[in-house]
């Protein structure tokens, strides 16, 4: 029985992070996001195509998609999708944006599902063990929280204040721009803070992080003019950021091959071979 919910748990987390890379045209967006201004295909939102397209493409299927190869050690890719939702519904309640909403429980959904099947569904509810935290790691989302929260706050007012991204802007879309934007942002963070607890599974959070990050941080730099840009400076500071997150991640990764050993032979004691 338990062998086979973890085969459902792995065909199911496949075809959810399949849905959202292609059907739900999560890349799309994310390539439109990071097209230069003035090119045939960019536009004023091309920061909301780059919020929606780094949710989806970069955060939810990937987190999914970690549950095809052992599944039973991705408890941080539960708690990474928990707060990828939990991110979407803050964002679009603060932009004024209600129909973001939806985009919350898009993600929930699987989730649900998911950890239905999960075999170690239980510890993805446990509070972070604070022994087990990156120091390193933290100090980083520390560093980020300040301008990321001062982003998103303002992106989230102007939602609110139902500012456009131009004169020529359609008032109808212009709430989903500044929510996806406020939410790829809050998401970062929280991501961030999971993969800094490190629970099971932390490095493929830890990942999304990075490369969110350097995704915006390009972003920024290609498009610093348009709509929820915060411009070439704070850009190339996402850019460092990343690798500095990157370079800690991997250190903190190395540095506890013990760790990680007891995890996996503790993960194949609670798992059918």
């Amino acid at each position: 029985m338990e062998r086979a919910r973890l085969g459902l748990l792995r065909i199911l987390g496949g075809l959810f992070a399949f849905v959202f890379w292609v059907p739900s045209l999560a890349l799309v967006d994310l390539a439109a996001g990071l097209l230069p201004e003035g090119s045939d295909a960019a536009s004023s939102h091309s920061f909301g195509n780059l919020g929606y397209g780094v949710i989806g493409s970069v955060f939810v299927a990937p987190a999914l998609a970690s549950h095809v190869r052992r599944p039973h050690s991705k408890v941080a890719s539960l708690q990474q999708l928990a707060v990828v939702s939990l991110a979407l519904a803050v964002a679009a309640l603060a932009s004024g944006a209600l129909i973001g909403v939806v985009g919350a429980v898009v993600v929930l959904v699987p989730l649900v599902v998911v950890f239905a099947l999960h075999p170690r569904r239980r510890d993805a509810l446990r509070l972070p063990d604070r022994r087990r935290a990156s120091r390193p790691l933290l100090a980083l989302v520390l560093i980020a929280f300040v301008p990321a929260a001062v982003y998103a706050s303002a992106v989230a007012s102007n939602g609110r204040a139902n500012l456009p991204p131009d004169a020529s802007a359609s008032y109808a879309y212009v709430p989903t721009l500044w929510s996806a934007a406020a939410a790829m942002t809050v998401a970062t963070i929280l991501v961030a803070f999971v993969a800094a607890s490190r629970p099971s599974g932390w490095p493929v959070s830890a990942a999304c992080v990075a490369v969110a990050v350097f995704l915006f941080g390009i972003a920024s730099t290609v498009n610093p003019e348009v709509p929820a840009s915060p411009g070439r400076a704070w850009g190339a500071a996402a850019i460092l950021w990343s690798f500095a997150w990157s370079a800690t991640a991997v250190y903190e990764w190395k540095r506890n091959d013990d760790v990680r050993e007891r995890e996996r032979r503790d993960s194949n004691r609670r798992s059918p071979a």
